[in-house]
């Protein structure tokens, strides 16, 4: 983008492996926001050099597509966690309040509510083109009831990598792949010599601060 090149993405279907388990989806998740937190800030070392390199609606896109995702995620858990303390009284949410005040909230929960549609919209467009092992369509209720406990703990993520960002900016967390093959060789479903033991040192705790 800084040199007048451009990206683009390849209309096609990948074989991606999920992880099996909440420890390596966190260890995961970590990873990937530290890293766009580090991609931000390299770029912000020297701000008016990046603006005067970069045309004014592709700065705009990289400030959207990386800060502002990481500025919703930072929020989305302690906002829910507001907004649920008031649907419970907990606090003056929805009490009297100026115009102004008013005028913020619409705001805030337009913002939320069109977030949250636009999100259903991607997961159900990706359970229709189907997965392996899952028919198409396969969009349940409770992937819908799950979802907001599903950002939050991304939001948790972003809170550890941002720690790490701070103590350990070289450490990073692996994502072994191949479990799920492995997870069917033990199962009886198929022959291989995979081994069946679990990876050595994938847990975020596991890994040395610095390669």
């Amino acid at each position: 983008m800084r040199r007048g090149l451009r990206a683009s993405v390849i209309a096609s279907s990948t074989l991606e492996e999920a992880p099996l388990d909440l420890a390596r989806w966190y260890a995961q998740r970590v990873r990937w926001l530290k890293g766009w937190m580090q991609t931000w800030l390299v770029h912000m070392r020297r701000p008016i050099r990046f603006h005067r390199e970069v045309p004014p609606p592709q700065a705009l896109s990289y400030h959207l597509v990386l800060a502002a995702q990481l500025a919703s995620v930072f929020v989305f858990a302690p906002s829910l966690a507001v907004f649920v303390a008031g649907l419970f009284g907990l606090l003056p949410l929805f009490g009297d309040r100026v115009f102004v005040d008013d005028l913020l909230l619409a705001a805030a929960l337009v913002g939320f509510s069109t977030g949250v549609a636009g999100s259903l919209a991607l997961a159900r467009r990706v359970a229709d083109r189907g997965t392996v092992g899952r028919r198409r369509g396969g969009f349940r209720l409770f992937d819908l009831a799950t979802m907001p406990v599903y950002w939050c703990l991304i939001s948790f993520a972003a809170y550890r990598a941002l720690g790490e960002l701070v103590t350990a900016p070289h450490r990073w967390n692996k994502t072994t792949h191949g479990l799920a093959a492995r997870h069917a060789i033990c199962a009886g479903e198929t022959t291989s010599t995979a081994s069946c033991a679990s990876p050595v040192g994938e847990a975020m705790d596991g890994h040395p601060e610095r390669a």
